[in-house]
C-alpha cells in the first residue's frame, strides 16, 4: 500500500518548524511544551505513534500468517483424506449391510421354520432383558 501525501508525515530525525522550541526562563536549557503538548495531545506526535504502531500491527500480522499458512494447509489436507477415508468407510459399511441382508433373506427361504424360531427365542430374550 503506497502513502498518499496526506499520510507522510515527517519522521523523528527531520529538523522541522514541529521540532523547534524556545528554552525556558528558568536557564537550564529545557525545552518548554505548549499546555497542549504536556497533556498529551501533540497532534503530530500521536498520528506518527499511531502509524508506527499500525505499521508493527501489519508487520506482525504478515509474519503469523507466513508462518501459520502451511500449518493450516497441512491440516486442511488432513481433513480432506479423513473426509475421503470416511466416504469410503460408508460406502463399504453400505455393502457390508447389503451383503448380511442378501445372506439373511437367503437363509430364511432355505430354513423358514429355524428362522421363525429363531425369532420367537430373540423376542422373548430381549423381553426378558427389558423387564
Amino acid at each position: 500500500m503506497a502513502d498518499s501525501p496526506a499520510n507522510q508525515f515527517p519522521k523523528a530525525d527531520d529538523s522541522g518548524p514541529s521540532s523547534a522550541g524556545s528554552t525556558g526562563s528558568t536557564g537550564t536549557g529545557a525545552q518548554t511544551a505548549s499546555p497542549r503538548e504536556s497533556q498529551g495531545e501533540n497532534p503530530n506526535g500521536g498520528q506518527e505513534v499511531l502509524d508506527r504502531v499500525v505499521r508493527g500491527a501489519h508487520e506482525t500480522v504478515d509474519r503469523l500468517a507466513e508462518i501459520v499458512a502451511p500449518h493450516v494447509q497441512r491440516l486442511s489436507q488432513g481433513f480432506d483424506q479423513a473426509g475421503d477415508t470416511m466416504h469410503s468407510r460408508a460406502g463399504e459399511m453400505c455393502e457390508l449391510g447389503d451383503e448380511w441382508t442378501a445372506s439373511l433373506r437367503t437363509t430364511v427361504r432355505e430354513h423358514p421354520v429355524a428362522a421363525v424360531v429363531a425369532a420367537l427365542a430373540l423376542g422373548v430374550l430381549l423381553a426378558r432383558l427389558t423387564s
